[in-house]
C-alpha cells in the first residue's frame, strides 16, 4: 500500500478526533466552570447521551454496511458529515443567557447532536480498513496512521487547548473563556473538514469479498455465537474506561490536586506526546513481540507508573511528568493493537459465518467505547459533587483532592488488571489467523 494512502487515511482520524478531544478533556470543565452547571448535572448529560450514542452506533454499522455508492461503502460519509458534525461542536461550546433549566436543555440538545453526528463519521472511519486492503501489514499500518494523526489532534485539542481558549477569549476570566470557547472549537472545525476530505480524497475501497446486499437480520446475526468478538470487546470496555481517565479528569487534577492552573499545558504534553512516541514504536514491536503480549507488557508497565504516581503524587512535578509520559504512552498503545484486532476478528467472522460485517462489528468497538466513556463522565461528574467539589472555589477541600486522586490512579490499575484477565481468554492467536487468512484467501482465489 502506497504512503499516500496511509498517511491520507490518518489525517482523516485528525479530522475525526479533533473536536471530541476538546469535548473529552475540557466539555465538564465548561459546564461547570462557564456555563455555570452543577458537576452531577453536567455528568449525567454526558453519560445519558454517551449511552444513547453508544446505542446508535450499531445502527450507523447496519446503514454502512448496506451503503452503495460509486465513492464506495464507508467513504461518503466522509465527504458529507464533518461540516455539520463542525457546527453542532461550536455550538455545543457555545454559552447561553439561558434559566438553569435552559442550559441544561441546551447542553443536552447540542451535545448529542454533535455525538450522533461524531458517530456517522468515526464508524465508517473505522469500518473502512479492512476494505481498503486484507494484508495484515498493511492493515496495521492504517490503524498505527490513524492512531498517529490522533496524537496529534489530542496534542492541539488537549494539551494547547486551554492556552489558546483563553487568548481567542482575550482572558482567563469566565467573561474571556464564553468568547474563547467557540472560537477554538470554529478553528478545529475548519481542520476537522479539510482533515476529512483529504482522507476521502486519499483512500479508494477495494471490495475485499464480494457479496450481495445482506438484511439487517443477517448482518445482525454476525455478532451472535461470536466469542472473539465479545472477549475482545470486553477488553476494550474496561481498557477504554482505564485510558480516557488521564484526560478525562487531567484539567481537574492540575487545578485542584497540583493546584497550578499554568501548567495544564505541560502536564497535557506530557500525555500526548508520550501517546505520539508510543505510534512510532508499535509496528516495530509487532514484528518482534505478538499482540497479546504486547498489551500485557504495556499495561503492566502502566499499572507501575501508576501506582509510583498515587503514591508520590504532586509533591515532585518533575517526577510526576515523568511517569506521566510513561503511562500514557503504555496504557495508549494498546488501543493501536486492538483496532487491528477488531479486523482480525471481521477475518474470523467471515470465516465462521460466509460473509462481512466489517460495519456492524466496528460499530460495536465504537459502542463500547463511547459506553466506556459515558461511565467515565458520569462517574467523574457524580465523584466531584459527592465529594464537595465547588467551581466558585480556587482552594477544594481534602476530600474532593482525595477523590481526584482515587479516580486518577486507582481506577485505571483495577481498569487495566482486567483487561489483561480477559485477554487470557481470547481465542484468536497468531496461528488460528494464520488458518483464517489462508483459507479466506484460497475462497477468493489469490492464492497463486
Amino acid at each position: 500500500m502506497n504512503r499516500r494512502k496511509i498517511w491520507g487515511y490518518g489525517v482523516g482520524a485528525l479530522g475525526k478526533d479533533l473536536a471530541n478531544i476538546v469535548i473529552s478533556s475540557y466539555l465538564l470543565v465548561f459546564y461547570t466552570n462557564v456555563l455555570g452547571i452543577s458537576a452531577a448535572a453536567g455528568g449525567t448529560i454526558m453519560m445519558v447521551t454517551k449511552i444513547w450514542d453508544a446505542i446508535n452506533d450499531p445502527m450507523m454499522g447496519i446503514v454502512a454496511d448496506k451503503t452503495k455508492t460509486r465513492w464506495g461503502k464507508f467513504r461518503p460519509y466522509l465527504l458529507f458529515v464533518p461540516i455539520p458534525l463542525a457546527v453542532c461542536a461550536v455550538l455545543t461550546f457555545t454559552p447561553v443567557s439561558f434559566s438553569y433549566t435552559g442550559k441544561l436543555i441546551w447542553a443536552a440538545v447540542t451535545y448529542t447532536l454533535t455525538n450522533t453526528l461524531f458517530t456517522c463519521y468515526d464508524v465508517p472511519m473505522l469500518g473502512m480498513v479492512p476494505s481498503l486492503s486484507d494484508s495484515p501489514r498493511d492493515r496495521n499500518a492504517l490503524a498505527t496512521s490513524g492512531r498517529f494523526f490522533t496524537t496529534i489532534a489530542i496534542l492541539l485539542g488537549s494539551t494547547f487547548a486551554y492556552p489558546m481558549i483563553q487568548y481567542l477569549g482575550g482572558g482567563a476570566e469566565v467573561q474571556n473563556l464564553k468568547k474563547g470557547y467557540p472560537a477554538f472549537l470554529a478553528i478545529l472545525g475548519v481542520i476537522s473538514i479539510a482533515g476529512a476530505w483529504i482522507a476521502f480524497a486519499s483512500t479508494k475501497e477495494v471490495a475485499v469479498a464480494e457479496q450481495e446486499t445482506l438484511s439487517v437480520s443477517r448482518l445482525l446475526s454476525a455478532l451472535k455465537k461470536n466469542k472473539p468478538l465479545y472477549i475482545l470487546q470486553g477488553m476494550n470496555l474496561f481498557f477504554s474506561m482505564g485510558m480516557m481517565v488521564s484526560t478525562s479528569v487531567g484539567a481537574y487534577y492540575v487545578m485542584y490536586v497540583i493546584g497550578r492552573t499554568e501548567l495544564i499545558s505541560i502536564y497535557m504534553l506530557a500525555l500526548t506526546s508520550a501517546m505520539t512516541v508510543s505510534t512510532l514504536v508499535i509496528p516495530g514491536a509487532l514484528k518482534r513481540v505478538s499482540k497479546e503480549r504486547f498489551i500485557v507488557a504495556a499495561l503492566g508497565i502502566a499499572v507501575a507508573a501508576n501506582i509510583m504516581m498515587f503514591l508520590f503524587g504532586a509533591a515532585n512535578i518533575p517526577l510526576l511528568l515523568l511517569l506521566s509520559f510513561i503511562s500514557n504512552g503504555c496504557s495508549f498503545a494498546p488501543a493501536v493493537v486492538m483496532t487491528v484486532m477488531v479486523s482480525d476478528v471481521a477475518d474470523h467472522t467471515e470465516y465462521e459465518k460466509g460473509y462481512r460485517a466489517d460495519g456492524v462489528l466496528f460499530s460495536i468497538n465504537s459502542f463500547v467505547i463511547k459506553l466506556a466513556t459515558a461511565i467515565n463522565s458520569g462517574l467523574i461528574g457524580f465523584m466531584l459533587t459527592a465529594s464537595g467539589f465547588d467551581a466558585a472555589r480556587e482552594v477544594q477541600s481534602s476530600a474532593t483532592v482525595t477523590g481526584i486522586n482515587v479516580v486518577r490512579y486507582l481506577y485505571p490499575i483495577a481498569a487495566f488488571a482486567v483487561t489483561i484477565a480477559l485477554l487470557k481468554l481470547y481465542p484468536l492467536n497468531a496461528e488460528k489467523l494464520d488458518v483464517v487468512r489462508t483459507e479466506l484467501k484460497r475462497k477468493r482465489g489469490s492464492i497463486e
